[in-house]
């Protein structure tokens, strides 16, 4: 599916293991972050040569409201994981401008901070590790 000429942030979506996340916070609180260069170069005697990293991995960080219904979720992912029973999910996430991410071989790295007490309640990052990211090339 091509990419929009135009921003909509409400078109913007987290879907883990089938699961729509839901109750994300405000802002740019999605993010697919690339754990390696996709090229780096080294430098010889007398001239340089470059190395393609075929390595797609990356993790995802979503900042959810406190009153998020997916902290229950991404708590019951971390007990089945620290079970022995939790598994590599999928996932994909589609931004404002419709770019579709495809996340393969996910697992949970962290549920987020528990921040209370405050006048306002604090967004959680949970952050997602990912085997491969595969980006829209349309």
């Amino acid at each position: 599916m091509a990419r929009n000429t135009f921003y909509n942030r409400t078109t913007s979506t987290v879907v883990i293991d089938g699961v729509t996340v839901k109750g994300i916070a405000e802002g740019n609180a999605i993010r697919v972050v690339e754990e390696a260069d996709g090229a780096t170069t080294v430098k010889g005697l007398d001239r340089a040569m470059t190395n393609i990293n075929n390595d797609g991995r990356a993790r995802l960080e979503i900042d959810l409201l406190p009153t998020s219904p997916y902290i229950a979720v991404a708590n019951g992912i971390k007990r089945r994981q620290n079970e022995g029973s939790g598994r590599l999910m999928d996932g994909s996430v589609r931004s404002g401008v419709n770019e579709l991410e495809k996340l393969q071989g996910m697992a949970l790295a962290r549920r987020g901070d528990v921040q209370t007490g405050g006048e306002a309640g604090q967004n959680r990052t949970i952050i997602f590790t990912v085997e491969r990211a595969v980006g829209d090339e349309s």
